[in-house]
C-alpha cells in the first residue's frame, strides 16, 4: 500500500486491515498465557466482559 493508496483508503479502513491482519497472531499469543492473565488481556481487549460472557471486540 502507498502513501495515496493509503490517503484514498481512509483510516477505518486502514484499522480494520490492520485488526484483521494480527488479530491471529495476538489470538494465539494470548492463549498461551497463565489462565489469569489471559482473561485479563481479553478483557482488556473487548473479547470478554466482566462475567465471561462475549465482549464487543475490538
Amino acid at each position: 500500500m502507498t502513501l495515496s493508496t493509503a490517503r484514498r483508503a481512509g483510516a477505518p479502513h486502514i484499522l480494520d486491515r490492520c485488526r484483521e491482519l494480527v488479530r491471529p497472531a495476538l489470538v494465539e499469543a494470548v492463549g498461551r498465557l497463565h489462565p489469569w492473565h489471559a482473561e485479563t488481556a481479553a478483557f482488556s481487549l473487548g473479547w470478554r466482559g466482566t462475567g465471561c460472557e462475549p465482549g464487543k471486540g475490538v
